[in-house]
């Protein structure tokens, strides 16, 4: 008998998907797969590429991850096709083709493939030997795990990917050839965006239909969630929080408005009208000036409505900047925030730990871009935090613990 041919394989592997992992199948639905031959390869593309609309393959490269796995068994053999597959398409679901912006496009594709490999490996898919896989990146964006490649230079020299990203050679789009056209990484703002916004539709209905059969992968509903969660404006929040921390009893001395005009003498509700908060201001890069002044004018209209407000704050980059107490509005207007480089929290808790009123604060408040790393890089964990709002401004990722709100530029 002979052997399969690429495309043969590809729609084994896809109907192997269907079956085995539908919600990536559903998925891949949304691209239109181009094999690229000898006639039609004028980019000399190796191994794969994706571009939001479009999924580009190399023969060759199918037959080589097929064999590979036919060494062990058919099934292995389709579970690495499979694997490529969902990989390609998680490129485009997480957004990987408009998050690199200004980033070395190699190292880049790196820190993609080892956040995608390892949520596919622990949804039980079988990586092919080439792709990337550090268990330490487990949970890591891939924003994270760029800047950790950065600091470790030599976890990146003689690595291969999967694929190829635009910007890297062999991207399909340059020049003449079939399924030809504009790379991913010269797409406007606007149109980068509007790809987010049909795969975050291709993601909720494809899980959708996953929940119909009751097999969505694990680790996969967070995703959806942050997807299809209703978006509260940032700093009605904030104040909501904060307003809830004013200590509140029950006194006889001013008679409950409510019921006294009936000829009824009840105890209204008496407030302690302070509040004690902390604020960590990430001024990493990500966070420029501007949104920093927003955001502490924000904060400044919440604390007005009170008679007295104790702010504990301080910035971070990879150091602590500016601590201070502010306890006026005045001391509000005249604060500064400063830093610019790297992104250590642990810089602001380390801090704050030590001091006097850390067991005092009823929430702290930390304002960051969110490529921090893995879980224990964000905080001391929740057993040792206040009530903590991660204000995430600029990416999907979420804290390890408390509540994140996403930072959007308000009307």
């Amino acid at each position: 008998m002979s052997n399969p041919t690429a495309s043969e394989i590809m729609t084994a592997g896809r109907f192997f998907m269907m079956q085995k992992f539908p919600f990536f199948s559903y998925l891949l639905f949304n691209l239109e797969i181009i094999e690229l031959g000898e006639d039609n390869n004028p980019w000399k593309l190796q191994t794969a590429a994706v571009d939001g609309k479009r999924f580009w393959y190399n023969p060759g490269f199918i037959q080589e991850i097929y064999q590979e796995g036919l060494k062990e068994s058919k099934e292995v053999a389709n579970h690495k096709v499979a694997f490529l597959c969902a990989h390609e398409v998680m490129h485009c679901a997480l957004g990987h083709l408009g998050r690199r912006i200004d980033r070395d496009p190699d190292i880049w594709n790196q820190a993609a493939d080892y956040a995608i490999n390892g949520m596919l490996v622990e949804a039980k898919l079988t990586m092919p030997k080439i792709g990337l896989y550090d268990k330490k990146y487990s949970g890591w964006s891939a924003e994270a795990i760029y800047d950790d490649l950065i600091k470790n230079p030599d976890k990146t020299k003689g690595k291969s990917t999967l694929d190829v990203h635009a910007g890297q050679p062999g991207f399909p789009g340059e020049g003449e050839g079939e399924g030809g056209g504009q790379p991913g990484d010269e797409l406007s703002p606007e149109q980068l965006a509007d790809l987010k916004d049909e795969w975050d539709e291709h993601m909720v209905q494809a899980a959708q239909n996953c929940k119909d059969v009751g097999n969505l992968p694990a680790g996969f509903e967070r995703l959806i969630k942050k997807i299809t969660e209703p978006k509260v404006k940032w700093n009605e929040y904030i104040e909501t929080v904060i307003k809830s921390l004013i200590r509140s009893d029950y006194t006889w001395r001013i008679p409950n408005k409510r019921v006294f005009a009936n000829g009824i003498t009840m105890p209204s509700l008496d407030y302690d009208d302070s509040v004690e908060i902390g604020i960590a201001i990430d001024m990493s890069g990500s966070i420029s000036d501007e949104e920093a002044a927003v955001f502490l004018g924000e904060i400044k209209s919440i604390m007005s409505q009170f008679s007295n407000f104790r702010i504990h704050i301080a910035c971070f980059d990879s150091a602590l900047h500016a601590p201070a107490t502010l306890e006026s509005e005045e001391d509000l207007d005249n604060y500064e925030p400063k830093g610019g480089g790297g992104t250590t929290p642990m810089a602001w808790w380390n801090w704050a730990m030590k001091q006097d009123w850390y067991d005092n604060i009823g929430t702290v408040i930390m304002f960051t871009d969110g490529y921090i790393g893995g879980p224990d890089a964000w905080g001391p964990g929740e057993e040792k935090s206040p009530n903590t709002i991660w204000l995430v401004k600029g990416s999907d990722n979420e804290g390890p613990y408390g509540t994140t709100i996403i930072y959007e530029k308000l009307d």
